[in-house]
């Protein structure tokens, strides 16, 4: 009988025949219907009756019924001669059925390992088109099945490694279902940072951004992702409307910082929410929190206080506010700021005509003509009130409480004081 594989399956090496328990790998499909795995070899003719009676008889050998030279007479003619020829046979049989099981083991090895080999390249192409996918768990399953046997070493390598990233990459997305958000995009971010494959990347950065925007920023802000807010914008890019998500966690990361009394940090994120997004309904609060710091900053450092606005008159308030005029007298812009019953900033333009005192009796006798002057309607209450000068109002802060009577009308001012050294 000789192994026929069917037409659809790898041709096996000669004289290769399957073990017992045998099975063929199924990415190679079935055999067609009605295929014979099994045929017989064509018969071997049958040797004539002449040629199995005939005797090589060489020169010099007696025939059959004559006593060889030696043999006592009266033995049986031909015996210890055929005894020999016994023998020879015997012993070529049994040498011929040694090269015959050798030539099938060897050939049978040969045959598994061809086999191996295509099992082993078919599961790992069909890992790596889902490792390519990202779809780690399918890949483990098949990097798996090619490891079972591994006969080309550099697929095996190439498996194993893929197989230990995406293991990586499943056990990230196990660990984040049950954790907070702001823990989850932790381990996202860290798994984005720290691997190799690129390919592998894409799930990780869904997870942030489905973190990013699904859940309010109380539930994930923290001092270390903060910290790692560019690593955030740059993953959620255009995954997400960033006027949307962006305010609410700088607010939330200025707040974090200003509680830490990380001053400096606090007040970039304030700024940066104000300039960025001035018409989001965080600005506001991104104010109070600068006027906060400014203020307490100030009155630390006992930096200059202004005292009360003094009262110019009344007028008949319909809201029930009052009102404050008041007139820059320095040669550079300002801005006031008032955190009470109400937040709210007004810039004042420069004094092109003013200038800068030496002392405060010439500040007191001086006139102050032609400078620019605001009216601030405020609701009644009393206010914590910064006044900031100099290029994007950092170089000078003035500070005081302020209290404001509704219908009632105030008249302040303020100028550039620079006492000699």
């Amino acid at each position: 009988m000789r192994f026929n594989p069917p037409p659809n399956w790898p041709a096996p090496p000669p004289g290769w025949v399957p073990d017992q328990g045998w099975q063929p790998d199924p990415a190679w499909g079935p055999a067609p219907p009605g295929w014979q795995l099994w045929v017989d070899d064509d018969p071997v003719p049958a040797t004539s009756p002449q040629a199995e009676a005939a005797v090589d008889v060489t020169a010099g050998t007696p025939p059959a019924d004559v006593p060889a030279a030696g043999e006592p007479a009266g033995a049986e003619p031909g015996k210890p001669h055929r005894r020999r020829r016994r023998l020879l046979l015997v012993t070529g049989a049994v040498i011929g059925a040694l090269v015959l099981v050798t030539g099938m083991v060897l050939g049978g090895i040969a045959g598994l390992t061809y086999y191996w080999k295509h099992g082993q390249r078919t599961s790992y192409d069909a890992g790596h088109a889902a490792y390519l996918r990202a779809d780690c768990r399918a890949a483990i399953t098949e990097y798996t099945r090619s490891l079972e046997h591994h006969p080309d070493q550099r697929i095996t390598n190439l498996a194993r490694q893929e197989r230990d990233e995406c293991q990586e990459l499943v056990s990230v997305l196990d660990r984040v279902a049950g954790l907070d958000p702001g823990k989850a995009i932790e381990v996202n971010l860290d798994f984005i940072a720290g691997t190799r494959a690129d390919v592998l990347r894409p799930p990780a950065k869904q997870q942030v951004v489905r973190l990013v925007t699904d859940a309010s920023p109380k539930q994930f802000v923290n001092a270390l992702l903060c910290g790692r807010l560019a690593e955030i914008e740059k993953i959620v890019g255009k995954g997400a409307k960033k006027s949307e998500w962006l305010p609410p966690v700088l607010l939330s990361c200025g707040r974090d910082r200003e509680k830490a009394k990380l001053d400096v940090p606090a007040e970039d994120l304030y700024k940066r929410l104000r300039k960025e997004f001035p018409k989001s309904s965080q600005a506001t609060k991104a104010t109070a929190g600068l006027i906060r710091i400014k203020f307490a900053r100030a009155k630390a450092n006992k930096a200059k206080k202004f005292s009360q606005p003094r009262q110019i008159g009344s007028f008949s308030s319909s809201n029930g506010d009052a009102r404050l005029h008041y007139q820059n007298c320095m040669p550079r812009k300002i801005e006031l700021m008032f955190l009470g019953p109400e937040t709210l900033t007004r810039p004042v333009k420069k004094c092109a005509t003013c200038k800068e005192f030496r002392s405060e009796e010439a500040a007191r006798n001086a006139r102050c003509t032609g400078a620019p002057e605001v009216t601030i309607s405020l609701k009644p209450g009393t206010y914590k009130v910064v006044i900031v000068d100099g290029p994007e109002y950092n170089q000078g802060v003035v500070y005081g409480v302020w209290t404001f009577r509704r219908g009632v009308a105030y008249g302040a001012g303020i100028l550039a004081l620079v006492p000699d050294a």
